[in-house]
C-alpha cells in the first residue's frame, strides 16, 4: 500500500481546487479542504473511504489573523501535513488600470501575492523536516502580459519569483517547491 498524502487545497470549493481534492481522495489521500465562502460537503465526502481523513475549514487569505489561526488548528488536527497546494485566487478588477478601483486591485496582490506567501512562511516549520511538496498555482496571468487584468497578472507572476526563490533557499531540506500554470478552465473565475 502506497504512503498516503496529508494534503491543504486552498480554493477547495470549485474549479481546480475541487477537481483536486476529488482525485486526492479518489486515490485514498487524507484531504483538508480550504474555503472562503461556501462548500458543497456531500460533494467531497461520496469520494471519502472510512479510513480517510476530511477537513472542512473556512479561512479568508485577506485575513492574517485567521491564517495564524488556521495554522494552530493545522499543528493540532492536522499535523502530518505535507502537501500545500495553493490554488485561492482572486481575479482583480478588470479594465485600464487608471479606472480600476485601487482598494480592490491591492486587495487581489494581497490574497494572490502577499497572504499566500504568509501562509507559506508559517506553513514551512511544519514541513522543513520531512518530505513534502508547496504547489502553488501562478495561472495564466504569470506567463504573459493579460492586459486589462494588471493586478492578477502582477500577483500571480510574482508567485512565480516567490515560488523560484523559496526553491533555491530551501534546497538543501526536504520540501520542494513548484509553481504550476494549467491554463485557462471553465470555472467561476472565467
Amino acid at each position: 500500500m502506497k504512503n498516503r498524502k496529508y494534503v491543504i487545497i486552498s480554493g477547495a470549493n470549485s474549479g481546480l481546487g475541487k477537481s483536486l481534492a476529488e482525485n486526492f481522495l479518489k486515490d485514498g489521500d487524507h484531504v483538508l479542504l480550504l474555503f472562503r465562502k461556501k462548500i458543497n460537503k456531500s460533494y467531497f465526502l461520496k469520494f471519502k473511504n472510512k479510513k480517510q481523513i476530511l477537513i472542512f475549514y473556512k479561512l479568508d487569505l485577506i485575513n492574517r489573523n485567521e491564517i495564524k489561526k488556521f495554522i494552530l488548528f493545522l499543528k493540532s488536527n492536522f499535523k502530518y501535513a505535507n502537501v500545500l497546494i495553493n490554488n485561492a485566487a482572486d481575479i482583480g478588477p478588470m479594465g485600464l488600470f487608471h479606472i480600476n478601483n485601487f482598494t480592490k486591485w491591492s486587495n487581489n496582490i494581497l490574497i494572490n501575492l502577499v497572504n499566500t506567501a504568509f501562509l507559506i512562511q508559517k506553513i514551512i516549520p511544519i514541513f522543513i523536516k520531512k518530505k513534502s511538496f508547496i504547489v502553488n498555482i501562478s495561472g495564466g496571468g504569470s506567463t504573459k502580459y493579460r492586459e486589462f487584468f494588471s493586478a492578477y497578472s502582477v500577483s500571480k507572476t510574482g508567485i512565480v519569483r516567490l515560488t523560484e526563490n523559496l526553491s533555491k533557499e530551501y534546497s538543501k531540506t526536504m520540501i520542494k517547491f513548484f509553481a504550476i500554470s494549467p491554463g485557462v478552465m471553465k470555472t467561476k473565475m472565467f
